[in-house]
């Protein structure tokens, strides 16, 4: 319990440090790479999980090919919404498509709000 909790915490931490170290890159906040790396690296399993639910199975992706596209702080303290973009394989010919899911972040708690598969190989 004490784990979890120290989890917990570490990601709230972590998340109020990116939002306000964002950089500007050709007039357009950016994060930096090294946080942005951080939040994919914490947010991969409710990744694995909301892909496993919206396809039935699991599917392979690769963290280097996962865009964070916004993050956008809610009206509560420590809430946020992260969406994410993100390269998948449907099958082991590596053929695959690009996704979008959003998470809704509340004081550590992670919960899928939104997945869609935008384009490629149908899903099915």
């Amino acid at each position: 319990m004490i784990f979890l909790k120290k989890t917990v915490m570490y990601f709230i931490l972590i998340v109020t440090l990116i939002v306000f170290s964002t950089a500007t890159i050709n007039g357009e906040e950016r994060i930096a790479s090294e946080e942005e790396g951080l939040i994919l690296a914490l947010l991969e399993p409710h990744m694995m999980e909301a892909m496993h639910h919206y396809y039935g199975r699991m599917r392979q992706f690769d963290l280097a090919d996962v865009t964070i596209l916004e993050i956008e702080k809610r009206d509560c303290s420590f809430c946020y919404d992260v969406t994410v973009e993100l390269a998948v394989n449907h099958s082991n010919e590596n053929k695959g498509g690009v996704d979008q899911m959003t998470f809704a972040i509340n004081k550590g708690k992670v919960v899928p709000t939104h997945y869609e598969h935008k384009k490629g190989i149908s899903p099915s």
